[in-house]
């Protein structure tokens, strides 16, 4: 409930002491992200009919998408998350199939069915390290078709450009084509592809609250294509030598102190 009693009541998806998503009460979502991913998605591969899902969460994100007419599977690895969403988000799983199961392994063995894979795989304050490596980007590539495209929620360094570096060139050894988008607000948002790049991404803004436009529209219009050139002598990351706890160890330890100010003991302990 807003403090002072002013403005409408949200409803906030908690984990690890963050906030993975917000919705007013009838489901609309608050968060940018969401948004973000969605108008991606569609940009990148219009004419997509299926999506898989990598991280439920609250369940915005894949209910837009099946809302929009696709067939959608998701994956998550905690069967509470499903109970959540169904509970408090209006999530309704008809016509979707939930898969309980480790991301990496779903991806290991999925092949070539699928026209767009959202990324969202927050947990806590960042994407556990083994699901950011050259191997599992190559299964995220072997679950798409030709022409494909992989949309990640990422976490990037605001401080330091090398750590987002290590990441991009990650995802350029399994993707030949890959685009950055960065947010005011802080998100960050990377897309793989086989297929076209979009020069200019249009979203429809009637879907999107009035007060989130702003920070929709600038984000998507801040796209930048990664040149092979800009990533010369940068190592991708692989299971072999995976470093991006340490790398990135610094920017979750700021997101973790501001989680700290924000939040009341109660909800942090719990």
């Amino acid at each position: 409930q807003p403090r002072g009693g002013e403005g409408e009541p949200i409803l906030a998806y908690v984990q690890d002491g963050l906030v993975q998503n917000r919705a007013t009460l009838d489901g609309v979502s608050l968060s940018p992200y969401t948004h973000v991913i969605d108008s991606l998605a569609h940009a990148f591969v219009p004419d997509s009919r299926a999506a898989v899902v990598l991280g439920l969460g609250a369940g915005i994100v894949p209910r837009d998408l099946k809302g929009d007419g696709l067939s959608v599977d998701v994956v998550d690895i905690n069967p509470d998350s499903l109970s959540a969403a169904m509970e408090f988000f209006q999530f309704e799983p008809e016509g979707i199939s939930v898969w309980f199961e480790d991301a990496r392994t779903f991806a290991r063995r999925c092949k070539r069915e699928y026209d767009i894979a959202i990324l969202d795989l927050f947990q806590g304050d960042g994407t556990p390290d083994y699901l950011l490596t050259v191997e599992f980007f190559q299964d995220v590539r072997g679950c798409l078709r030709e022409g494909g495209a992989a949309v990640m929620n990422a976490f990037l360094d605001e401080r330091d450009e090398e750590p987002n570096r290590r990441l991009l060139a990650t995802v350029a050894a399994a993707f030949p084509r890959v685009v950055e988008y960065r947010s005011l607000a802080g998100s960050a948002f990377v897309v793989g592809t086989t297929g076209r790049v979009v020069e200019e991404v249009s979203p429809d803004l009637d879907k999107v609250p009035a007060h989130l436009r702003d920070v929709v529209a600038r984000t998507l219009l801040s796209g930048r294509l990664i040149a092979r050139r800009d990533l010369l002598g940068v190592l991708p990351v692989t299971d072999d030598q995976n470093v991006f706890s340490v790398i990135f160890a610094d920017a979750q330890m700021r997101l973790r102190r501001n989680v700290v100010r924000l939040f009341p003991p109660h909800v942090l302990v719990n």
